[in-house]
């Protein structure tokens, strides 16, 4: 093995005993892998059974790591996440200081900001914007932008140091 990978293998092996999320995740991936080489579909040359099945494939890689905001709903699924995210650190900062109507203009501004236009081109109403044109996601960072600002914390992420080299 090469020393990258010798590397790589020893940070995923250290990451794996540190985080549950990761653990339970790499636990899961190897029990399928193993549960798909035994079958013999796999690996072993001529198959015994019909070849492996790639919408079965599609659905166990969809249970392990879900692409559907909607299947992500569990607020106590883990901040396993990379550190500026919401499944990071980023999101489990508890929103503290804030009115809900500070929460409603922070949505309407992190709309506008998502829609793309020069602040000119704002219309009266958020209905009215280009929605069509407009990703989600981008909304929902732009509220979390907008919510740190509001809280004194933006930006909420951990300070990026320089390495050599």
């Amino acid at each position: 093995m090469s020393d990258n990978l010798e590397r790589l293998q020893r940070d995923l092996d250290e990451l794996e005993s540190t985080d549950p999320a990761v653990g339970a995740a790499a636990a899961s991936y190897d029990a399928a892998r193993d549960k798909i080489i035994a079958s013999g579909r796999v690996g072993s040359g001529a198959p015994t059974e019909p070849p492996l099945d790639l919408q079965e494939l599609a659905r166990e890689f969809e249970r392990l790591a879900p692409s559907s905001l909607a299947a992500r709903l569990d607020r106590d699924r883990p901040y396993g996440g990379q550190p500026h995210t919401f499944d990071g650190q980023r999101g489990r900062t508890e929103v503290k200081g804030i009115t809900f109507r500070d929460l409603y203009d922070c949505f309407v501004r992190a709309c506008y900001d998502a829609s793309g236009l020069p602040v000119e081109q704002w219309s009266g109403t958020v209905y009215d914007l280009p929605w069509d044109d407009m990703d989600i996601v981008a909304v929902m960072q732009n509220l979390s932008c907008w919510v740190e600002r509001y809280m004194g914390i933006y930006p909420n992420v951990p300070r990026l140091e320089a390495t050599d080299g």
